[in-house]
């Protein structure tokens, strides 16, 4: 009896351990900010394979620009995959997590000879327009509502994951108390 309330109990323990360790690494936020993907059309409606990359450089120049009601959200830089010459100015879509229709903002581009231009934006259901005279370094700047001063964050992922580790968890008591009762009635 007592091997089996010790398997049982080792069971226990064992889930225990791989749910609070699954359920730790999940991370549902993305590292790279609101701004992931991009795509464009250039002015002759050919298509471009485009990548964003971060840039952890000081915003101080670009802050000078903004509004008090205005922040920072993302700094990148676009750059062309593979060879060409695209024919400028191109429309480009990125995929925005946090970005609904609501969403007020726009575009802060580094020219190449060091000014920075603003560059209107449409936002959308997870995704932003704009049309950039070049590629290059930009900021995404949006507009901070008076209830909130935090930018839109990605949809969590990890939400549904919740009632399981709980359930898990309720499980694991349950088997506990039924064992420690056992334990007590066999002593």
């Amino acid at each position: 009896m007592k091997k089996i309330l010790a398997i049982l109990l080792t069971v226990v323990l064992v889930v225990s351990a791989f749910t609070t360790t699954t359920f730790a690494t999940i991370s549902p936020e993305k590292s790279e900010g609101i701004i992931t993907d991009a795509t464009g059309t250039d002015a002759d409606g050919n298509d471009w394979e485009l990548k964003v990359i971060d840039i952890n450089k000081s915003t101080t120049e670009y802050e000078k620009i903004i509004g008090n009601d205005e922040k920072i959200t993302d700094h990148k830089e676009i750059i062309l995959i593979g060879n060409g010459n695209p024919k400028f100015p191109m429309d480009i879509t990125f995929t925005a997590n946090g970005i609904k229709p609501t969403t007020e903002g726009y575009i802060l581009f580094k020219e190449a000879n060091g000014n920075i231009i603003k560059i209107e934006a449409t936002m959308g259901d997870g995704t932003i327009k704009a049309t950039f005279p070049a590629l290059g370094e930009f900021v995404l700047v949006l507009k901070e509502k008076t209830s909130s001063t935090e930018p839109p964050k990605s949809d969590q992922t990890s939400d549904n994951f919740t009632p399981i580790a709980f359930t898990l968890l309720l499980a694991g008591i349950a088997v506990s108390l039924v064992s420690i009762k056992k334990i007590r009635s066999v002593a």
